[in-house]
């Protein structure tokens, strides 16, 4: 079985689940797969090891240009979607495609619509999994590429419930995180030792958690990693940039709690589940979070403290919570428990991705 991943950018820091599915799929036998990436990140210069894939084959607007099929079913339809330079990419792509049995997209945006345009001029199948932002800020063709694809996946039943309102049908594969990368250590004891991961965006709830924690004692650290580092009057927050997933690792065995406090934003988008949550939670981690998309799905309050969304009143009230160092203890210990519960594992996941390419292709 030979499966193309045809991805929006590859590879960026922002999506490295994507790169560790790909992996665990040929590192398990299940599949030949070959990368195609529509666009670059430097980010993704930080992810050293690249997944033992086929091919990994970028389609910049430029290269294909000139053998733009302007007069295919799949063109036209795409420049419609897309503008000209950017639609030029499916003559590429349909070159790559024919050497393969199927493709298979993360977020129903761009890079789906290349692979809807792929499928009417070549009648390859494609699948897509639907993460987030694709959901709670949808492109206009949401509903004909996911109607029209051999499959859809998403990550979450709140997800899937909102799909299901669309009349589209779609399988629930969580992402996972490996237990055995993540192995727990001790936490920290005394004061607040705090870790934040995530891009600078508002659906995070960075500027809130900035607020709360500038507000608490000094001897309480928080450290931030994602935004770009800045100065602020607060002696208690530093900012470490982005970082890859070693480095990531290295600060969560400092960190005693995890916070990722997610919000709606002004302009609708959501987090799905984020990942990080999972590993913070492999990694023995008590987390605070929200009750907001799928994350009730992960968090509970037997292993964090789950506040609703925007609320600096319950946030406030769970850091303070968590300064009890039994608590944390208490909660952090249940992290692992919840994931092998719940089926936010690797092998699990790998094994779903695998039954479900059989499936389709």
């Amino acid at each position: 079985m030979k499966i193309l991943y045809l991805l929006r950018y590859y590879p960026t820091l922002t999506e490295t689940f994507v790169y560790e599915e790909i992996t665990a799929l040929v590192e398990g036998k299940h599949a030949e797969i070959g990368i195609v990436s529509m666009g670059l990140r430097a980010d993704g210069l930080l992810l050293k090891k690249p997944p033992a894939a086929k091919e990994i084959i970028a389609l910049p607007k430029s290269r294909w240009a000139r053998w733009f099929p302007s007069k295919s079913r799949g063109s036209r339809w795409l420049r419609r979607h897309q503008r000209d330079k950017d639609a030029a990419r499916l003559s590429g792509l349909v070159e790559i495609a024919r050497q393969y049995d199927h493709i298979h997209v993360h977020f129903a945006g761009e890079a789906a619509e290349v692979a809807y345009a792929a499928h009417l001029d070549t009648g390859i199948s494609y699948s897509v999994t639907v993460h987030a932002v694709d959901l709670f800020r949808p492109r206009p063709s949401l509903e004909t590429i996911l109607s029209s694809a051999a499959g859809v996946i998403t990550i979450s039943s709140y997800n899937q419930s909102r799909l299901k309102r669309l009349g589209i049908e779609s399988t629930i594969i969580r992402c996972g995180v490996d237990l055995d990368r993540w192995s727990v250590t001790p936490l920290p004891k005394g004061s607040l030792k705090a870790l934040f991961v995530g891009r600078e965006t508002e659906k995070k709830g960075l500027a809130q958690l900035i607020e709360a924690w500038s507000a608490l004692d000094k001897k309480h650290q928080l450290t931030v990693i994602g935004p770009k580092k800045r100065d602020l009057s607060s002696e208690n927050i530093r900012f470490l940039g982005p970082m890859p997933n070693e480095m990531v690792k290295k600060e969560m065995e400092q960190a005693n709690l995890f916070i990722l406090p997610c919000k709606t934003a002004a302009n609708g988008d959501q987090d799905g589940i984020p990942v990080v949550l999972m590993e913070a939670m492999a990694s023995g981690r008590p987390v605070i979070s929200t009750a907001i998309s799928g994350i009730p799905e992960l968090v509970n309050t037997d292993c964090g403290w789950l506040i609703a969304p925007d609320s600096k009143i319950e946030l406030n009230i769970a850091i303070k919570d968590a300064m009890n160092e039994k608590r944390r203890e208490k909660k952090g210990g249940r992290g692992r428990m919840e994931l092998e519960k719940n089926n936010f594992t690797r092998p699990v996941q790998t094994q779903l991705m695998a039954n479900f390419f059989v499936k389709v292709v």
